[in-house]
C-alpha cells in the first residue's frame, strides 16, 4: 500500500478505531476475534482535532474457520444491522459493493459516523486472505477528502508469504572419550 509523505504513523494502543462501538458484539463468521491494529496514519495537521484530519486505519481479525466467498460482505452487512441495533451514531449509505483491486475481492461501503459533534466520512473496505479478515478504513471530514484518498486502496498489492524458515538442526555435541 501506497504510504502518503509526511503523514504521522499513530500508536496503535492508543488509538480509537472508527466504527468500534460495536466491536463487543458476537458476529456469525467471527465469534471469537483476535482484533489486531496494523496501522493508523493521519495527515500530519498538529493544530487539528483527530476528527478533522485524514486518517487510513488497517485492522485484521483472526478468524476461527477458513472464511467463505461473502464472509466480507456479510461482516459488512453484520456490521451495518449491529450499528443501527445499538442505535450507535453511523449512517451507512446503501448496501455493500463488490470490489476487485489487483485481483483481491473486496466487500465496500460508505458511511458517515459522528465522533465529538464532528461528522466524518468514511470509506470502509473489507476483504480476506487466508484466515484472516482485513478492513482497510479511509477516513476525512468531508467528501472531498475522501475521494483524494481512494488512491491508496487502489495501491494496495498482496504477495505471497514466505515460507518460515525452519531453525538450523543443531548438531550432536559428542564428548571426546577420556582414558
Amino acid at each position: 500500500m501506497q504510504i502518503l509523505p509526511g503523514w504521522a504513523v499513530l500508536p496503535t494502543q492508543t488509538a480509537r478505531i472508527a466504527g468500534s462501538e460495536g466491536a463487543d458484539a458476537k458476529r456469525p463468521e467471527v465469534e471469537k476475534e483476535l482484533k489486531q491494529v496494523i496501522l493508523i496514519m493521519s495527515e500530519n495537521a498538529p493544530l487539528r482535532k483527530s476528527v478533522e484530519r485524514k486518517q487510513v486505519q488497517i485492522l485484521a481479525m483472526k478468524l476461527l474457520t477458513m472464511p467463505g466467498p461473502t464472509a466480507a460482505e456479510g461482516y459488512l452487512t453484520y456490521s451495518q444491522r449491529i450499528a443501527k441495533e445499538k442505535g450507535l451514531p453511523v449512517e451507512y449509505k446503501g448496501p455493500p459493493e463488490k470490489r476487485t483491486i489487483h485481483q483481491q475481492p473486496f466487500s465496500m461501503i460508505q458511511l458517515e459516523e459522528t465522533t465529538d459533534g464532528t461528522r466524518q466520512y468514511i470509506s470502509q473496505y473489507v476483504t480476506t486472505r487466508g484466515q484472516a479478515l482485513l478492513q482497510f478504513l479511509l477516513i476525512s471530514p468531508d467528501e472531498d477528502g475522501l475521494k483524494t484518498l481512494e488512491p491508496l486502496i487502489h495501491s494496495v498489492q498482496f504477495t505471497a508469504a514466505k515460507p518460515a524458515k525452519k531453525p538450523a538442526a543443531k548438531k550432536a555435541v559428542t564428548k571426546p572419550k577420556s582414558n
